[in-house]
């Protein structure tokens, strides 16, 4: 009996602890309109609830991806695709009032949490997570917009010029393998001219 009340208080205090630790995120599936602001809110303190995805698609222009605090300072977010971190905003000192709920002006505002990124064109689907709660309060909103931008595409990331450790084993191995057998033709060499 005595055990029983242990095991459910331990299963409690685990439940507690991972729904506090879990990540918050945003809460209904909307597709974005490129050049217009879309509102998600979120619920701190809660827990992780459904996940709210947005979804856009260009099939041959570049996509500009923003997103912003607005109102209070100090909530940061992430921005997911295909379960990619593709985009993470600034934290920012948290509890300021700013006043400003336009997401235009936000976005642009030193003082709240705002960023952007330019993707490739494609069919996306993005999900926002709540990183940090700041702003002191246990809901707030932000917005995303994307955007659609003309000219070439970005330049390929740079090559990493660092041989990975198995292509080096390889290439020793090689080495090795050609020194021995260099030094069989050198011993048998001189074996046959004796």
């Amino acid at each position: 009996m005595r055990t029983m009340k242990w095991m459910r208080r331990l299963t409690a205090a685990v439940g507690l602890t991972v729904a506090l630790a879990a990540p918050t995120i945003v809460t209904a599936q909307v597709p974005l309109v490129a050049g217009n602001w879309a509102r998600f809110e979120y619920f701190d303190g809660v827990g992780p609830v459904a996940g709210m995805g947005f979804s856009f698609s260009s099939l041959t222009q570049r996509i500009r991806l923003r997103v912003t605090d607005v109102g209070f300072s100090g909530d940061a977010f992430d921005i997911f695709s295909g379960g990619v971190r593709i985009l993470g905003t600034p934290d920012v000192p948290g509890g300021v009032d700013t006043g400003i709920f336009d997401p235009g002006i936000a976005f642009m505002t030193a003082g709240l949490s705002s960023a952007e990124r330019l993707l490739d064109a494609g069919t996306y689907t993005f999900m926002v997570v709540l990183r940090t709660a700041g702003s002191g309060f246990d809901d707030g909103e932000g917005f995303l917009r994307v955007d659609l931008v003309d000219g070439p595409p970005p330049p390929p990331p740079p090559v990493d010029v660092i041989p990975e450790p198995a292509s080096v084993l390889l290439m020793a191995t090689g080495l090795l393998g050609l020194a021995v057998v260099s030094r069989r033709r050198a011993i048998n060499t001189t074996n046959s001219a004796a």
